[in-house]
């Protein structure tokens, strides 16, 4: 049977259905058969069960092809919500690989945007910044320390001195003077290497790390909400059709009595379908 549901809807279900599973398989929650023995009460297993093999009962109420019946039917709804399970994240995932959303200025289809939103690509993301700032300070706490140093004013007297010739008054010789400070400054010079121009990598990282991470949960809410998928489980291998923005369109005028979108422009601008 179709239906038709957000993927919010569908996230959810996936959840629910993943939910169920974890409590069938490790509480044993599908109902189970409770008996008395000698006036002492057992339970049974969910998907098996004892009997009194001289009356072929299973407890006092219940004939072994109850209990058989039960049991097969505690086992066919947990392999139906595997099968729920399965076909809906199926869908979800190959639906994720076709719809795309802007975040930040770029397009991405929804299944790069889950790829990028995880704690260890921000932390990628993020560490690289971090590395960048943290090697730019360096070099230039370097520059700064080396240069405090080697144009120490008095420093470059002495080398000055032990150079230059003074003239008949005493006065050191203008002209070698110069002649020295410019070799000295030549010869001590440092500067940066910076194939990166390192400064504006780090703003440009920097401000799109922020546009992504500050939009994406957004958008991918917004997009979830808004995203309709007609699709049918009861098929061996699931079907699925993404809805256009008309037949949006006529469900949401059907639901609150209006023929007009007010979502429309918002959608057309956040996903391309």
């Amino acid at each position: 049977m179709k239906k038709r549901s957000s993927m919010s809807k569908i996230l959810a279900d996936i959840k629910l259905y993943k939910n169920k599973i974890a409590q069938v398989v490790v509480s044993g929650a599908c109902d189970g058969m409770t008996f008395n023995i000698n006036n002492a009460k057992f339970s049974s297993g969910t998907f098996s069960t004892i009997k009194k093999v001289s009356t072929g009962m299973v407890g006092s109420t219940t004939v072994e092809a109850e209990a058989a019946s039960k049991i097969k039917a505690n086992y066919q709804s947990l392999n139906d919500l595997i099968n729920n399970y399965e076909k809906l994240t199926m869908i979800k995932n190959q639906v994720n690989t076709e719809v795309t959303v802007s975040i930040g200025g770029k397009r991405y289809t929804i299944a790069q945007v889950l790829a990028v939103n995880t704690s260890v690509t921000k932390e990628f993301k993020k560490s690289v910044i971090s590395a960048l700032k943290r090697s730019h300070n360096e070099t230039i706490n370097t520059i700064t320390m080396y240069n405090n140093q080697k144009f120490d004013q008095n420093t470059i007297n002495d080398y000055i001195e032990s150079r230059v010739s003074r003239n008949p008054d005493g006065a050191l010789n203008r002209d070698e003077v110069e002649f020295f400070t410019k070799k000295y400054n030549s010869e001590n010079e440092i500067d940066i290497v910076d194939p990166l121009d390192i400064v504006n990598l780090i703003d440009k990282l920097q401000n799109e790390y922020d546009q992504l991470y500050g939009d994406i949960d957004y958008r991918l809410s917004e997009v979830n909400a808004r995203l309709m998928i007609e699709y049918d489980l009861d098929e061996e291998v699931p079907t699925y059709r993404i809805l256009n923005l008309n037949e949006i369109a006529e469900l949401e005028a059907m639901e609150d009595g209006t023929d007009e979108d007010p979502f429309r422009e918002i959608w057309e601008k956040v996903v391309k379908i």
